[in-house]
């Protein structure tokens, strides 16, 4: 379906993206990427036994499916986002091995993009009458993102947008 509609809009000259956490066979990425412009993808954590704990499965898939994307970043782009979640995937050494898989990767990776943690999803679960993971979660301020993307850089040894 997702092929079917970037390809409807590819032949029309209209630019085409594709938001993923990655967690799908890699055929599904094969059906798509010769219709897709910019993927836009997230990497939550780097440790398999972290993302087990806070995802509920390994990211061994994950992993995987961004070294085959970016071994083919020739026929699209690829801009890594990195969702910055307080006492979850912030701690120094989470940010070090996740920029460690990433520089592994940055040849074929266009951008990196931090997404510090809000809170602006809380009201529409209550609204919902559903409990929110993130409630407890205290929103990141500015200084405190500075400094984390800082340490991330150092491993990156590149550029990283705040914000997507």
């Amino acid at each position: 379906l997702v092929s079917d509609v970037c390809g409807y809009f590819r032949k029309r000259q209209v630019g085409t993206a594709v938001e993923t956490c990655g967690a799908v066979p890699w055929e599904h990425f094969e059906k798509v990427l010769p219709v897709t412009d910019l993927f836009l993808f997230d990497l939550k954590m780097a440790d398999p036994e972290k993302h087990r704990k806070y995802c509920g499965q390994t990211n061994t898939e994950i992993l995987e499916n961004y070294r085959c994307l970016c071994e083919r970043s020739d026929q699209t782009r690829i801009i890594a986002r990195l969702p910055l979640i307080p006492g979850i995937n912030d701690g120094e050494d989470d940010l070090k091995e996740a920029g460690r898989f990433l520089k592994e990767l940055s040849a074929g990776i266009s951008e990196i993009h931090c997404l510090p943690y809000h809170d602006l999803g809380i009201g529409k679960y209550r609204t919902l009458g559903m409990r929110c993971e993130g409630e407890n979660i205290h929103v990141p301020d500015e200084a405190y993102v500075k400094e984390r993307v800082d340490i991330l850089q150092m491993y990156l040894e590149r550029d990283i947008r705040i914000g997507g």
